[in-house]
């Protein structure tokens, strides 16, 4: 993906107060995400904070035992 949608997404988290709620490697893969219109299956909420301000589709999947 362009730069400018990783740039993007932190921005909105930041401008959303979610300052510290995904690193930027979640950034990155979430940026790849969108640009492939893939869903991402994860056990990570980081993914969940990136999802309420993108057009990141997620799914919480819950680990297991």
């Amino acid at each position: 993906p362009d730069e400018s949608l990783a740039v993007g997404i932190q921005s909105a988290l930041w401008n959303a107060g979610r300052v510290r709620s995904a690193g930027a490697v979640d950034i990155l893969i979430a940026a790849y995400a969108i640009a492939n219109d893939a869903t991402i299956l994860s056990a990570d909420q980081d993914f969940a904070h990136i999802a309420a301000v993108s057009d990141l589709v997620h799914e919480y999947v819950a680990p297991t035992a």
